[in-house]
């Protein structure tokens, strides 16, 4: 872009706002903020005054790159200066407030919305409940979106999903059924991750047949369980110590639906033997054997949980048997599955409804589209 702008004025032609514009939403549409605001202000130093939808498009690169105060800061300079603005612009930052369990902030800048003259809509309140939902007040959650339907908005399976989802964590299981069962009655058709959302929830408690009454739900809605949906079965069997029913799962279960474990599936199995008195060596074994015949990559969580298991000697020349080279797995622990990639794994699940809300389906800000961040 650089070079195109070079060759330009070299030609003596000076790019008009249509090109700065161009440029800004390119870098807006991949995420890049700080670039966008870049050539932004190449665009303000040129003479150009900068207009609603290049203003949305900072907005959306801000929030895109989890710079939600920037987007905020852009947003107030914008009403500053006298630039068009909307409710998708003040919907974003409500939603990157949300995405930071803000609940005060959230709410705070859906009464700003108001305030610049705008009719909140659905995402509006479904963005203040999320909030409020994540920060564990879900009877505030509850009060937004009760405020909704007060003034005649009719809810989606979004905004009832948030309350299923924050009940199904806080370890309500009952409530979290009601709502989706609300969602049901309001013919709305809740999807997979709100099921697993309650699934994850009897996880928790270590509820294995409300996990397993679950699971037999999703089929039923005509829904196909995913490795998410099996993994929270799993982790409830676990919290029961059912070592056995977690091989059927794995040997099973899983395969018969054409789901393939992943490292995460078979470390549950592996602690769970760990945590066993004596441990569970004959299952350990078969279930690290099974994980490394499936070609899945052997973890440096996965080698710690069976040297727990087994102790250290035997679980080096275990892994040797299966061809594993337990040091390099070791030396590559900072380049492998290690905790903090299995909690971004496990964040990703609460998150995935979040992200879908700001899918460019659902947020528009002057044309430029708000992307959920990777």
């Amino acid at each position: 872009v650089e070079a195109c702008l070079e060759t330009a004025l070299a030609a003596e032609l000076k790019p008009d706002f249509a090109f700065y514009n161009a440029v800004v939403a390119a870098f807006a549409g991949r995420g890049d903020s700080r670039l966008a605001e870049a050539w932004a202000k190449k665009a303000a130093d040129q003479g150009f005054e900068i207009e609603a939808r290049m203003q949305g498009a900072l907005v959306s690169a801000s929030v895109n790159a989890g710079r939600g105060q920037q987007a905020e800061a852009l947003l107030l300079e914008a009403a500053s200066r006298g630039i068009r603005t909307d409710l998708a612009m003040y919907n974003a930052v409500i939603n990157a407030r949300a995405k930071r369990r803000d609940m005060h902030g959230a709410e705070e800048w859906l009464k700003r919305a108001v305030a610049a003259g705008f009719q909140p809509d659905i995402i509006s309140y479904t963005s203040v409940a999320e909030s409020c939902a994540r920060a564990g007040n879900l009877a505030a959650a509850a009060e937004w979106i009760d405020g909704a339907l007060s003034i005649g908005l009719r809810p989606d399976i979004y905004m009832l999903s948030v309350m299923v989802d924050g009940h199904a964590r806080s370890g309500d299981i009952e409530a979290a059924g009601t709502w989706l069962q609300r969602a049901v009655d309001e013919s709305l058709q809740p999807d997979l991750i709100t099921y697993n959302a309650v699934v994850n929830g009897c996880a928790k408690k270590g509820d294995v047949e409300a996990a397993k009454a679950w699971l037999d739900r999703v089929a039923a809605a005509g829904l196909q369980p995913d490795l998410a949906t099996y993994t929270g079965l799993l982790q409830a069997l676990s919290k029961s110590s059912d070592i056995m029913g977690m091989r059927q799962v794995l040997q099973e279960d899983m395969p018969n639906a054409g789901i393939v474990p992943d490292a995460l599936a078979w470390n549950v199995l592996l602690r769970s033997c760990a945590s066993m008195d004596p441990p569970a060596v004959a299952v350990a074994e078969w279930g690290f054997s099974a994980m490394v015949k499936s070609k899945v990559s052997v973890s440096s969580l996965v080698l710690q949980s069976l040297t727990d298991v087994l102790g250290k000697s035997r679980a080096t020349a275990f892994c040797k048997r299966l061809g594993v080279d337990s040091d390099a797995v070791m030396r590559e622990a900072s380049t492998g599955i290690g905790p903090a990639q299995w909690r971004l794994r496990s964040e990703s699940r609460s998150d995935a409804r979040l992200a879908r809300r700001l899918s460019p389906q659902r947020l528009k800000i002057q044309g430029s589209s708000v992307q959920p961040r990777p």
